[in-house]
This record gives structure tokens, sequence and C-alpha cells, in this order.
């Protein structure tokens, strides 16, 4: 009886899912069966929306070479210029009707802007490696600056590799694994896919922060809760393997510490103390920034427990969501994360947005780094968190302000930062 009722909640719950998602695109689907002539493929101006983020790294190249090495300017732009831009922009809250976004999921196309950013990412990383050990520069403080400047193409390049990762095709996943290995954090992939995806909103699941956790608190228990998970994971797949160096060379997460380790040697062999210190910090904020992701995505929201003891389905209300127009462009749609969740190989291009999903105030790139101060946090977002949880609808006229308080103050301070502070 316990096996039909959960099999009857989870139709349920599907058939919830299928109802928003209709009621979304109701209004358009009906204006495109009264007009045959609709044109349901993608033109190349809405997948180019895509690539915009290369712009970023262009500036980052000429900052550097014709700015003094001064490529923390891209710190305003990303925590000041885009936060602004979307406050200007109207909301992205339009769905795609079922028979484009039948279209939009075939086009090839769309794997463009993911694949010239992962190879020019790449290129950069390389990049920093060799100007950062072989350049001079005017002091620690302005490499450590550059390095966490240049980071932050390591957190986009995770935004591409969690897309690719989640594609059906092998060559896609590894091209995915890639970008995480940068960072030395490949085994994000089993742990992303087996364990978050199964767990999330719940306290099984490390990358799922609670209500009134800090970003510092759920740092630690985050990234040693991950390879714990992946360690027990592949323990269990492996377990009817009684020869111990075949386990060994089977077991991925040391396969890929071998790989991570590999790395640090080749590049402090070639590039000497300077290449290690790019390599590790590269890394150091690259895993700073996924997780500040991670934390921003579920904060608060769990899922309730039936008279069982078993979890009720993922729904559209177990991840913040944020229809920022803008950035959604330049992160891939992953701001549309209760679909992602509820559809995990639905393409970036056709995922849908929910009215009914909460909703963070401002886009991910103010939120992340609004969850740098958990005070500030704290104010914002816990009284969301509550109201989300308890679906109750509040105010939010007290936490718009404290938000928009907090961009005000540190856009101020930022702009006079890279104004002034030139090395």
């Amino acid at each position: 009886m316990e096996k039909i009722d959960i099999v009857s909640k989870k139709k349920e719950t599907l058939n919830k899912r299928s109802s928003i998602s209709s009621d979304c695109s109701a209004e358009t689907d009906s204006s495109e069966k009264t007009n045959p002539n609709v044109k349901n493929k993608a033109s190349w101006g809405e997948i180019f929306m895509f690539t915009h983020v290369l712009i970023y790294v262009g500036i980052v190249y000429a900052s550097y070479y014709y700015m003094n090495k001064n490529i923390h300017i891209i710190l305003w732009m990303f925590y000041v210029a885009v936060p602004f831009i979307d406050m200007v922009f109207p909301q992205d809250t339009k769905n795609l009707t079922s028979a484009v976004s039948k279209e939009y999921e075939k086009d090839k196309r769309f794997l463009i802007p993911l694949y010239a950013f992962a190879f020019i990412s790449t290129f950069t990383y390389i990049w920093g490696i060799y100007v950062f050990s072989t350049d001079e520069f005017s002091g620690i403080l302005h490499r450590i600056m550059f390095l966490f400047s240049l980071s932050h193409f390591g957190a986009l390049g995770e935004v591409v590799g969690h897309e690719l990762l989640h594609r059906r095709e092998t060559v896609h996943k590894i091209f995915g694994t890639l970008e995480y290995t940068k960072v030395l954090y490949s085994h994000f992939f089993i742990e992303h896919v087996k364990g978050h995806h199964k767990n999330v909103a719940t306290p099984l699941d490390p990358a799922s922060s609670s209500i009134g956790e800090s970003l510092y608190e759920f740092l630690p228990k985050t990234v040693m809760g991950s390879y714990r998970s992946v360690w027990k994971y592949e323990t269990k797949r492996l377990k009817k393997e009684t020869n111990i160096l075949i386990w060994f060379f089977k077991n991925r997460l040391v396969l890929f510490n071998i790989g991570h380790a590999a790395i640090v040697l080749v590049v402090t062999y070639y590039f000497g103390f300077l290449g290690l210190f790019f390599v590790l910090g590269y890394a150091f904020f690259g895993i700073f920034m996924l997780e500040a992701i991670n934390y921003v995505e579920h904060y608060g929201l769990r899922r309730d427990k039936d008279e069982n003891g078993i979890y009720e389905p993922v729904n559209i209300k177990h991840s913040w969501n944020a229809p920022q127009r803008y950035t959604n462009y330049l992160l891939f749609k992953l701001q549309r994360h209760s679909d992602h969740h509820a559809n995990s190989y639905k393409p970036y291009q056709i995922l849908d947005s929910f009215a009914d999903s909460p909703s963070l105030i401002g886009g991910y790139t103010l939120a992340i780094i609004t969850s740098y101060v958990p005070y500030v946090w704290f104010k914002v977002y816990s009284p969301l968190a509550k109201a989300a949880q308890e679906e109750k609808k509040i105010d939010q006229t007290d936490c718009e302000k404290a938000s928009f308080r907090y961009y005000v103050i540190y856009s101020v301070l930022l702009t006079l930062f890279t104004i002034f502070f030139q090395f």
C-alpha cells in the first residue's frame, strides 16, 4: 500500500507540474494554433544573446595589456553593472510554446555558446597561469586581485559545465566535467547528479543550505559533505570488486584526485611556485563561488516528510528562481532553477519560468554578493524563505529596501575602489 501511495503522489505531483507548465504557455499556445505560419526555429540573434559573456573576456585582456594589469574592473561589471542592467531591463518570464520548445530542444546551435565559452575560458586559464608566473606585478595584493578577478571566469565555466554534464551524451558530460577539473573539483559531476538532484532540499543534501545558516558555515559543510557523499557512492558501486588494485583504479574519486595532483605537479614543474599559487588560488575562489551559488539556490527551502518518513517529490517550490533577463543570458538560464530540478535533462534554452516558485530579489549576481555579508543576507532572505516554506504571501517591501540599500552602498564602494585603486 505504501508503494502505491508513493506512486500516486508522484503522479499527482507530475500532473501539477504539467498543469503549471500548461498554464504558463496557454496564451501563446492558443495564438500559435490560430497562426500556422509561426516560425518555430530559433534565430541566430537569439543564440547570439548567450555569447555576450565573451565580451567580458575581451575586457579582461584589454585591461591587462592597456590598463597596467588592472583587470579588477571586471568585478565592477559583474557586481555593479550587471545588477543595474537587470533593474532596467524588463523581467524574463515568458515561456516557449510546446511546439517551439520541441524545435529549440533539437537545435544543436545552442551548443555553440556553451563550447565557445568553454574553450575560450580554458585558454584564459592557461594564459592566466603563464602571465601570473612570468610577468611582473606590483605586489602580492595585485596578484591576489588578478587571481580573484580571473577566477570569476572559472565560476562561469562551472555554469557551462553544469549545463553540459546534464546532457545525455557522454561527450558533453566529459567536457562538462573538465570545467570542474580546472578548479580541482571534478567529483562535483557525481555528487551533483547522483546526490544533489536526489536529496535536494533535505538535510541529506550537503549542497542545500538551511535557514539561519551563513555562507561561511555552509561552505565547509558542503565541501566536505560532497567528498563524503561521492566516496560512499563509489564504495557502494564497487562493493563487489575484491581486487584492491582494480578497485583503486575504478574508483572515480581516486582517479579525479590523481588527475588533480598531476595538474598541480605539471604546473609547478614548468611554472614554479607562482604557477602552483595560481592553480590553488583559482581553485579556491572557483569552489567558493560555485558553492555560493548552491547556497543561494536552495536557501531555507525544505521538502516535507509524510507519515511514513518519506520526503515529498521535488517540485517547483524547492528552488529559488530569478526572472532578471540579462543575468538569464549571462548564466544560461540557470536562474530558472525550479524547472531544472523538475526536468534535469532539459537544455537551458527551453527551461520554463513559474510564477509560483520562490523568487529572489534581483538576479543571481546580486544574491551572491549579498550572501557574502550574512547580516544583510538574513535580513533580506530569511523572512522570504520562511514565507516560501510556509507557502504564505508576505509584504516584501522591507526586504526589497534592505537589498537595494546594500546594492547602493557596495556599488559606491566598489566604484571608488575601481577608479582610485590602481596598481
